[in-house]
């Protein structure tokens, strides 16, 4: 069974979950720098900030109480809600660029 002191890794212990999680990351902060440059001309800030944030608040809810909590997926399912979850998380959270700009997300996994 996953507790809340355990690792991701742990939780899978024969997969590679942490590259797999670093590597959803980056491609999704990406896209998301991309669309929101974008459409940083057509939104304002305060609406791309506010629906960023809205979206990260949901989904890391929506892990907290159904995958962590609840175990409500089976692992397989788990694996992957997991990847979708860090990806809308990385889009939600790349949306709060002010003017365009490249950025590039480097992940250190100790």
């Amino acid at each position: 069974m996953f507790s809340i002191g355990m690792s991701a890794q742990n939780k899978y212990p024969a997969s590679t979950i942490v590259f797999d999680m670093s590597l959803t990351y980056i491609c999704a902060a990406f896209i998301g720098v991309v669309l929101s440059n974008l459409l940083v001309e057509k939104l304002s800030l305060r609406l791309r900030v506010t629906v960023g944030y809205i979206l990260s608040f949901f989904i890391l809810l929506f892990i907290a109480t159904c995958d962590v909590g609840g175990h409500a997926f089976s692992p397989t399912a788990s694996y992957r809600i997991t990847l979708v979850c860090v990806a809308v998380v990385a889009l939600g959270c790349t949306g709060i660029h002010m003017r365009p700009t490249l950025h590039i997300t480097v992940i250190f996994i100790t």
